[in-house]
């Protein structure tokens, strides 16, 4: 989505980039939100509600599961739930994405890295 010099959004799916999801918690309007009103014509803000993170949840790199594509076990959501200002999006078999926010980008970043450790994802940088 193209504003003049402004590029909001790079593109428009159904299922928007796991990057994309960090807007339902750190924007007044989501991923979501924004696709609708852009094919409407109508009026689109990116306020900025907090700093936030997304870190993909990827099934095929979690361990402890007992096959690729179960839900993490009640143990590990209540665990990652746990990590401040932080919420879990799990969509079919398994793949999902942890969002997290707070005062500054790099706390939410950790947050995220946090709540996906916590489900046994493996950092994928490390």
């Amino acid at each position: 989505m193209i504003n003049g010099d402004e590029v909001y959004f790079a593109d428009v799916t159904v299922c928007p980039a796991g990057s994309a999801w960090v807007t339902v918690r750190s924007q007044r309007l989501s991923v979501f939100e924004l696709q609708a009103r852009a094919i409407l014509g109508l009026a689109v803000d990116t306020l900025m509600i907090s700093p936030g993170a997304a870190r993909v949840i990827n099934p095929d790199h979690t361990a402890g599961r007992a096959a690729v594509g179960a839900a993490p076990p009640a143990d590990a959501l209540t665990g990652a739930l746990g990590v401040p200002e932080s919420d879990v999006v799990i969509f079919g078999r398994g793949l999902g994405v942890a969002l997290a926010t707070a005062p500054e980008v790099a706390i939410a970043r950790e947050r995220a890295r946090e709540v996906a450790s916590r489900l046994n994802v493996p950092d994928s940088r490390e």
